[in-house]
């Protein structure tokens, strides 16, 4: 599966080049078949529907975790004000969450998708490995293990379960503290089967997004309420999952 040309402009757009010359467009593809190779190379154990990356330990994890933010420059966004209009568009299709609720996201390097939930009126927080310099809405922490308390917050939000490293362990933090029929919300990329090609810093992938919806519900003592294909509401290659604690 590739990219629609509509597709190909709304993954630019974030960027600020919404017509990307075909030098662009050719290095984009160049860069998307280096990772697709390295996905097959050694560094990757494949097991079944999920795949891993391998790494030497937990530290050797963290570190590489910790460098993707400072390989971006210190920006999650080249455009940020984009992002969080991106975020707004994907959050306002929830309408399982209730009004005012409290919001915890998970690996929000700067923080766009925690000022989109405040500015559609929820109390945000984001926790990330490494939130930069002077962070404005997110804390240092890891999502394998939070410190937060125990049914405390009405909805958990990641998009960043291709950065995990224990999904067993991130699934039961969730659940711990998510207050009785809170949501997980998982913003899911597409999987290697339907043409995603993972990126330098991705521990974790799949075969298609919604069997690891499905492997996530049942790892999680989770039911699905909600999935949905975001290409049509300016994310290509991504969908969304909402999920109740049950």
């Amino acid at each position: 599966m590739v990219l629609t040309s509509k597709g190909w402009r709304q993954f630019f757009s974030l960027f600020k080049d919404p017509t990307p010359s075909a030098e662009k467009l050719a290095a984009f593809a160049a860069r998307m078949k280096a990772q697709r190779e390295e996905f097959q190379s050694d560094n990757w154990g494949h097991d079944g529907t999920i795949s891993k990356r391998r790494y030497a330990d937990y530290d050797e994890y963290t570190a590489h975790q910790v460098d993707k933010l400072d390989s971006l420059g210190g920006e999650a966004f080249v455009n940020a004000e984009k992002a969080v209009r991106l975020f707004r568009k994907r959050f306002e299709l929830i309408d399982q969450l209730t009004p005012h609720g409290s919001v915890l996201c998970l690996g929000a390097r700067r923080g766009e998708e925690v000022k989109a939930f405040i500015e559609l009126g929820h109390f945000a927080i984001g926790i990330d490995l490494n939130p930069g310099a002077a962070p404005e809405f997110v804390v240092v922490g890891d999502f394998h293990a939070l410190n937060f308390a125990d049914d405390s917050v009405d909805c958990v939000y990641m998009n960043c379960l291709d950065h995990a490293w224990d999904l067993d362990k991130i699934l039961s933090e969730i659940r711990r503290v998510l207050k009785a029929e809170g949501l997980f919300v998982a913003d899911i990329v597409y999987g290697y089967e339907e043409g995603f090609a993972v990126g330098n810093h991705d521990t974790m992938h799949w075969t298609k997004a919604r069997d690891f919806c499905e492997l996530i519900a049942s790892l999680g003592g989770l039911k699905v309420e909600t999935f949905r294909d975001l290409s049509e509401h300016g994310s290509p290659q991504w969908t969304q999952a909402v999920m109740r604690k049950v």
